[in-house]
């Protein structure tokens, strides 16, 4: 024990001058601003619904957690943070990209909820 204490110690010593450790009592944080926040609630599109809704009914990453087959919900919770940001991170990779330049960049503003 006193070996692991003893290394521990050492590294400390080694990797201090390489963190920044700040503190509230330090001077970045009585000349920064207050941190405000917006948060603005929106409702998913119908494309977010329609993929969300294929998700739970159909996902075996959530009938995986539900039977206890998996016990760590990230997958689902990475999945479902993906299909709020944009339905194009989660649909097919294989998906031909969108062209802004023609019509159908359309889809990139109708299809987000955030966007419109």
């Amino acid at each position: 024990m006193r070996t692991a204490d003893r290394a521990s110690n050492e590294l400390q010593v080694i990797l201090k001058p390489h963190f920044l450790q700040r503190m509230k009592s330090s001077i970045f944080a009585t000349s920064l601003p207050k941190k405000r926040e917006l948060v603005v609630w929106t409702h998913l599109s119908n494309k977010q619904r329609e993929l969300y809704k294929d998700y739970v009914e159909n996902g075996r990453h959530v009938a995986s957690i539900l039977t206890g087959e998996t016990t760590s919900p990230l997958v689902a919770i990475t999945w479902l943070k993906k299909l709020c940001g944009h339905p194009f991170l989660v649909q097919n990779e294989s998906r031909d990209p969108v062209d802004i330049r023609n019509e159908n960049a359309k889809l990139l503003v109708e299809d987000s909820s955030k966007l419109q």
